[in-house]
């Protein structure tokens, strides 16, 4: 790179070229007298030779100041030209920069603070979800525990219900069997005073049967209560009465002699009603 300025050759990175579209100049960092510079200043900025032409109002690139090769003869030894104070143009676009700069830092401080809000608010609701999700997972625990406690609850019923089917068996299989040792005697009058125990002991007497009243363990009558039909000699079919014996061998000995005996009535034990 070949410097307007001293008109030599050097490898200096920092050059500047001239922003005037008719000029175009290269200066290096000494002939500049800026070694440091920003990018949007480099695009702004005019080389001293149209500074100076700016404040004087004239051409002066052929004076012999510059140097040229057709002036061979001339011995005049090139020289630094004078750097120009900044215009006020410059001056504009320096403070304009400074404005655009301020109002990117206002706007980067505005987002820091809305980022650093919205930082606090997450964290927030992040300690707020740490908080239900514990309380989720205590009522979690509480949930599992009652649903063991369900489960136990739920074997001890099954075992519960099997052993009610298993009663409600051997309670039949009882009463079956209590059933063998009963005799049901059916249209026997129904009276006020009447001794069933005398009663049956007569009935298995005349149907040829000894009985003893020890053998007997308990004689009623079953169903409700009826009352008599209107009118004379008018009643209902009496209650029967159940006779449970002490022995099976008994019960069906009787039973055995009243089939043989199908014509016994009331008359026959001296037993007033029809």
């Amino acid at each position: 790179m070949k410097c307007s300025g001293c008109q030599t050759e050097s490898k200096d990175l920092n050059y500047y070229t001239c922003s005037n579209s008719s000029c175009k100049d290269v200066y290096c960092s000494t002939c500049s007298k800026t070694p440091t510079m920003s990018t949007s200043r480099q695009k702004l900025w005019v080389c001293p030779s149209c500074c100076a032409k700016t404040k004087k109002g004239g051409d002066n690139t052929n004076t012999p100041i510059r140097g040229s090769n057709e002036s061979s003869n001339l011995n005049v030894a090139p020289r630094n030209k004078p750097i120009a104070p900044p215009s006020q143009k410059n001056e504009e676009n320096s403070g304009n920069e400074l404005k655009e700069l301020t109002g990117e830092v206002r706007r980067l401080t505005q987002l820091i603070s809305s980022l650093k809000d919205k930082l606090d608010e997450a964290t927030q609701s992040l300690s707020k979800c740490h908080v239900r999700l514990e309380e989720l997972a205590c009522s979690m625990v509480a949930a599992d525990d009652r649903i063991r406690k369900l489960e136990i609850r739920d074997l001890e019923l099954s075992e519960l219900k099997s052993s009610v089917v298993l009663l409600n068996q051997q309670l039949n299989s009882q009463a079956q069997n209590h059933l063998k040792n009963e005799i049901e005697i059916s249209g026997l009058p129904e009276n006020t005073n009447e001794n069933l125990n005398h009663t049956v002991l007569l009935i298995s007497k005349k149907i040829g049967v000894e009985l003893q009243d020890r053998e007997i363990d308990w004689v009623t009558r079953v169903g409700p209560r009826r009352l008599p039909l209107s009118g004379e000699n008018k009643s209902n079919f009496p209650r029967p009465v159940v006779v449970r014996l002490l022995r099976r061998s008994l019960r069906d000995q009787m039973i055995k002699a009243a089939k043989s005996r199908k014509n016994l009535n009331s008359s026959d034990f001296d037993i007033q009603g029809a």
